[in-house]
Order: structure tokens, then C-alpha cells, then sequence
């Protein structure tokens, strides 16, 4: 994961002076983090049913995912990623590192752990070479979208190149990168509003 983390800030947080009835309640990092992977996953089990309709109903038939029992997960994984790169703005440098490490910890003792870190850490790399490339067309709006509907599709993706003159590319359809991002949208602001509810405590 990591990714973004260019662009976060450093050093220890400042804090502002607080009067009375401005106290925020405390919430340990663990905590949050906790509630940030239950909430994601939350969502994609209830959004993922209507996302994949749509994508058929939109796309075509031909969008057919190539592992079912995990395509759920992979979607949960694919927001857990895209919102965690706001913590690399959110949060100093130190805080976030910690934050990243955490939400690692949540997959830790599950059939799934293996797996859920392996594919965190490639959303992450995957966006970070795009912020890294950002001054040569980078694309950080699509980087973790895109690398959903591979994992996703499999194979299949190529069914979704887009063809010019004759010739197939490894550009995917825009309809379908748009309707990935879209899909993704409600997992963005968990972090944004965890940060704004809750003063976060190591």
C-alpha cells in the first residue's frame, strides 16, 4: 500500500487551541482502523450485487468475473486501498506508517491474510508509480480501478481493449474505467471522516 506517501505531510501534529464543547472524543488508531476495514467491507458486500448487474447490464454479457467466491473480496480490497491513500495527507508521516501497518493487522489470523496484504501492497505500488510518473501522464485516477477489473476479470480484460485501427491495445474501454471508478466512490471519506470525528491516539 504505502502509496501517496510522497505527499504526506511530516513531522509531529500540531494542535490547535480547543474551547470548552470543542472536544472531539478519542479513539485509539486500532480502533479506527478496525472500524475503517469492517465498514469497507460492509460496503462491498452490500454494493458489490448491483455493481456487477450494472457492469453486465452496461458492458455486456461478456463481463464475467473470473472467481466469484472472491470477487466480493477483491472489490472490498480494491476501496480499502483507494480510501487508504488519503491517509498519507490526513496524518503525519509517523501516524500514517503506523496506520498502514494496522490495517495489515486486521487480515492477520484469517484465511485470507496471505492473499489481503500481497494485493494491498500492489494497489499501493501500482498508485505510487503513478504519483511518481504524475509529471509524464501518471494516472492516479485509474491506477487502482483498473488493476480491479484485471483482478476481476482475468483474462478476460482483453475482451474490453480497445481497438485502433485493427489493431487491439491494452487500453481498456473508457466506459468501462469509468464505471470502475464510479464503482469505488462510496468507499471514499472513511478516513476523512474518522479524522474529523475523533482525535486518533497511538
Amino acid at each position: 500500500m504505502g502509496v501517496g506517501r510522497n505527499c504526506g505531510g511530516t513531522g509531529a501534529r500540531t494542535r490547535s487551541p480547543r474551547v470548552a464543547g470543542d472536544v472531539k472524543p478519542s479513539l485509539t488508531e486500532r480502533q479506527a482502523t478496525m472500524e475503517f476495514c469492517a465498514q469497507s467491507l460492509r460496503t462491498a458486500k452490500t454494493a458489490w450485487p448491483d455493481t456487477y448487474k450494472t457492469f453486465r447490464d452496461t458492458v455486456g454479457r461478456g463481463f464475467i468475473v473470473e472467481d466469484e467466491p472472491t470477487a466480493t473480496f477483491d472489490f472490498a480490497l480494491a476501496g480499502i486501498a483507494l480510501d487508504s491513500q488519503a491517509v498519507w495527507k490526513l496524518f503525519p508521516k509517523e501516524q500514517a506508517d503506523r496506520i498502514e501497518r494496522l490495517i495489515f493487522k486486521c487480515f492477520e489470523s484469517t484465511e485470507w491474510e496471505a492473499y489481503a496484504i500481497h494485493e494491498l501492497k500492489e494497489y499501493g505500488d501500482i498508485f505510487q508509480r503513478e504519483v511518481d510518473n504524475i509529471s509524464n501522464d501518471g494516472d492516479t485516477v485509474n491506477a487502482i480501478p483498473i488493476r480491479l477489473l484485471h483482478r476481476l476479470l482475468g483474462d478476460r480484460i482483453r475482451t474490453f481493449y480497445v481497438e485502433m485501427s485493427g489493431t487491439e491495445t491494452r487500453y481498456i474501454s473508457p466506459v468501462l474505467a469509468l464505471m470502475a471508478q464510479d464503482a469505488l466512490t462510496p468507499f471514499v471519506g472513511t478516513w476523512k471522516a474518522l479524522r474529523d470525528r475523533f482525535d486518533l491516539l497511538e
